[in-house]
């Protein structure tokens, strides 16, 4: 059904000429536009601060190298989900086990993948919410770290309103509506939001550097990658 499907797609393309077909091949696999595009929270974006890759090799050498760490970071959840699966026989995989393994592998490709779009910060933490009965509180707080990743993106498509509105339902919800008594995972999500409060001020009210215009967003990207490198420890653990 995959093959008829796939060929059904490509056929106008195919009747049109080879040329064709690689065009589109060329914008679903987009080598030429560079390791990163724009501010996105993952590896590459944060280590451009220090060290200018795209400068010391090629595209097609740095898209071999992302696939690498890609594969080489999300292999510990494909591993334990065949592991668990052979361990377990005809039982299925517990759901908390298979979320994981879905979230984390996808944290994986979204961290270290070559050219990856700020929102696709979404495909490890849609499987990461139906843990929300689980673990309400490392759901709603790596939420709103997603959002949080996003912001430079949404308040250029004028979506700044709309994102402080869900931020602070998130935010309330966290600190009421969920009971955690480790008071070492309460200090650290304390720290977590100060730390984001200060870079929406900086945001927001700071002065532009004429120098490092971008230095604002630069350390959201990075501070949120710092989240997402947590939440692929947990992950892991």
């Amino acid at each position: 059904a995959v093959t008829v499907t796939t060929t059904l797609i490509f056929l106008p393309w195919v009747m049109q000429g080879f040329g064709d077909v690689l065009t589109v091949i060329s914008r679903l696999f987009p080598l030429q536009r560079g390791l990163f595009e724009d501010k996105v929270a993952n590896i590459w974006c944060s280590l451009s601060l220090i060290l200018k890759l795209r400068n010391l090799f090629s595209n097609s050498t740095l898209a071999e190298f992302s696939s690498v760490l890609s594969l080489l970071f999300a292999a510990p959840f494909a591993i334990d989900a065949l592991w668990q699966q052979n361990a377990r026989g005809n039982e299925p995989l517990s759901r908390s086990r298979l979320v994981r393994n879905f979230s984390g592998s996808a944290l994986a490709c979204f961290l270290f993948g070559y050219q990856v779009h700020e929102k696709q910060i979404l495909l490890p933490l849609i499987p990461l919410a139906f843990l929300i009965n689980e673990a309400p509180f490392l759901v709603l707080w790596f939420s709103m770290v997603g959002s949080f990743s996003l912001l430079p993106l949404l308040s250029r498509d004028g979506l700044s309103l709309p994102y402080g509105v869900t931020q602070i339902i998130q935010l309330l919800v966290l600190f009421t509506g969920v009971e955690n008594t480790q008071l070492s995972v309460q200090r650290t999500l304390q720290a977590s939001v100060a730390g984001g409060l200060i870079l929406h001020g900086l945001l927001c009210f700071a002065p532009r550097i004429e120098r490092y215009p971008d230095i604002y967003v630069y350390l959201i990207s990075i501070y949120s990658c710092a989240h997402f490198c947590i939440l692929y420890c947990i992950l892991l653990v």
